[in-house]
């Protein structure tokens, strides 16, 4: 009795299979048990999630009449108003330039906490207007000493020597 072997495939699919493993039926390029295959859009089609459809804004950007998205801005009259508060300080010492200072200080400060109360969505910045009208009343109060240092010292002086 003679044994003949056929080396013919017994695979008529004319796919590559994987041999006896625990995965039959999937060979080179193809994917066991039916996962998804990524492929890239074709010549002409957009992706889904790329850019907006007409008539939409998109992503980020705020439709007419919508407010803008984002942390909400320093008021500048605050900046403006800590800024002349602390440089009071020390211009009173300078042939009294720190007085308009001071005087911008308070102003500006008290606008800037009117501002930011009234649009407390856009703006920030209350501690900066509180601590340019401290500074500013720091240097009038110091300006009304120095001012009566010097009347005190004045009067109190000999003058007969």
């Amino acid at each position: 009795m003679a044994t003949t072997t056929s080396i013919e495939p017994s695979n008529t699919s004319g796919r590559c299979s994987a041999g006896p493993g625990p995965y039959p039926g999937a060979g080179y390029g193809e994917t066991p048990f039916g996962q998804p295959q990524y492929e890239q859009p074709r010549y002409g089609q957009q992706p889904p999630y790329g850019q907006p459809q007409y008539g939409q804004a998109p992503y980020g950007q705020a439709q007419f009449g919508a407010p803008a998205f984002g942390a909400p801005q320093n008021n500048t009259l605050a900046v403006v108003s800590l800024v002349t508060g602390i440089l009071s300080i020390p211009a009173l010492l300078l042939c009294y330039l720190g007085v308009p200072l001071a005087i911008a200080a308070l102003i500006t400060g008290f606008l800037a906490r009117g501002q930011i109360t009234r649009e407390l969505a856009r703006f920030r910045g209350t501690g900066q207007a509180t601590a340019g009208i401290i500074c500013g009343a720091i240097s009038l109060v110091l300006l009304v000493l120095l001012i009566v240092l010097i009347v005190a010292v004045g009067l109190s002086s000999p003058t007969d020597f």
